[in-house]
């Protein structure tokens, strides 16, 4: 199966959302993937935001979809008629380089540190000749979480799995999470004969299928797993936790909701007779 060619599209929607919708529609005549913007069509404006039909949430929900659209894309395409790029074209432009996504610009940025860094290309069928055969892609150095969700969603597309439902990617994870407790088993030696040779290493297999399978639910989903990460720990970092004994073994456990009601009323009394 032939992967298509992926492209996101930037630039000032205020002011060039036609020419935007006019490289949208040259995109799909040559057959690549518009991932974003949606639409070019407005549906409202929020501080200067333009927002477009199929776009949701608020405007940050809305830009970080983008960014990661960008990540996931062969090349960004800008659209820049007399060089203007702004501030969030600016942005988008530098999210891609730092993800090693090509960028084109359909004129060449009046910010002359920009230009050394993108490329300048009026026809977007330019780019896709030199694109036609897309490499396989390969994991960066030092890749973030974001890198390694955006890798996934590539190699998905690539080898042809980008039919596969959230229903048929979860239980692929379950079916990944049972081969990787069997693993571990083999590695503790808990009812096996002897600890199995090479144990170590078939868990680091079945660690990374199962990482597959989550990346891939993530962009499924389309949760930005790296922010959300960050998002969840910020709200660990709130909650006291403590250790419990279980049958001799140490258990992490929450305080329930009343446990923490309690502990708010004896600080309320002891500052009462303070």
């Amino acid at each position: 199966m032939v992967r298509r060619i992926s492209c996101t599209i930037s630039g000032s929607f205020r002011r060039f959302l036609p020419q935007i919708a006019a490289a949208m529609r040259e995109c799909n005549a040559l057959g690549v993937t518009v991932l974003s913007p949606r639409s070019g069509s407005p549906s409202r404006q929020v501080n200067g935001f333009v927002f477009v039909e199929g776009d949701r949430g608020a405007v940050e929900d809305v830009e970080r979809r983008h960014l990661r659209d960008i990540r996931n894309s062969d090349f960004l395409y800008v659209v820049n008629p007399g060089g203007y790029t702004g501030p969030s074209a600016t942005l988008e432009i530098g999210h891609a380089l730092g993800a090693s996504v090509p960028v084109f610009c359909m004129e060449r940025p009046e910010d002359p540190v920009i230009a050394r860094f993108v490329h300048v290309s009026i026809s977007i069928s330019e780019i896709v000749s030199g694109l036609a055969a897309p490499s396989v892609p390969q994991i960066p150095p030092g890749a973030g979480l974001g890198q390694l969700q955006s890798y996934i969603a590539k190699v998905v597309a690539l080898r042809g799995f980008q039919e596969e439902t959230l229903r048929d990617v979860t239980l692929l994870l379950m079916e990944e999470v049972g081969e990787l407790a069997k693993a571990v088993r083999q590695e503790s030696g808990l009812k096996v004969s002897a600890r199995q040779p090479g144990a170590p290493r078939i868990v680091a297999e079945e660690l990374v299928d199962c990482l597959v399978y989550i990346l891939d639910l993530a962009n499924l989903t389309d949760v930005d797993l790296e922010h959300a990460l960050r998002q969840k720990e910020a709200l660990n970092a709130k909650r006291v936790w403590r250790v419990e004994a279980d049958r001799g073994h140490p258990r992490r456990t929450e305080p329930s909701h009343a446990q923490g009601e309690e502990r708010e009323r004896t600080r309320v009394v002891r500052k009462s007779r303070e």
